[in-house]
């Protein structure tokens, strides 16, 4: 009886350290997705700013200066449509983008981007729709006369 008895705690003790192996390994591999997640974020993040910072450099090559925004003049957007977007500047002036393509559900989701200056250009700077992470390439900056009475 003696010795059955320490076979039963011996399978206890194994059936326990199975368990902890075991334990071990799950978490081991919900961080390495945890921190493979992150890493493509900030794969996608740094890929965005490559591409926005490369952009305008192309644009003036051809001979077009793009019109470019201060990030901090900006006073808020408006999502006119799935292709259009208003940029309301702190000091009155109105710029519009045409998306180079339809970008679903930017007006109910929003948008984000990453710009490597405090400045948005239009004709390079991409987007990244919140929620879909849908991104979308701005279309060149047009003034736009909005609220201006006729003289």
């Amino acid at each position: 009886m003696i010795q059955s008895n320490a076979i039963s705690q011996g399978m206890a003790s194994d059936s326990a350290y199975a368990r902890r192996a075991a334990w071990a390994k799950m978490a081991t591999e919900r961080a390495f997705e945890f921190w493979r997640s992150i890493m493509k974020k900030i794969a996608t993040l740094a890929a965005l700013a490559v591409l926005g910072a490369a952009l305008p450099a192309a644009a003036q090559s051809q001979g077009h200066a793009p019109i470019c925004l201060q990030s901090y003049d900006i006073d808020r957007t408006t999502v006119v449509n799935p292709q259009k977007i208003l940029f309301r500047l702190k000091d009155g002036k109105v710029y519009s983008s045409k998306l180079r393509s339809p970008c679903l559900g930017l007006r109910f989701n929003g948008f984000v981007y990453v710009t490597p200056v405090d400045e948005i250009c239009g004709g390079s700077q991409s987007i990244r729709v919140l929620q879909t992470n849908q991104v979308c390439v701005l279309g060149p900056f047009q003034p736009e006369q909005i609220g201006a009475k006729a003289g």
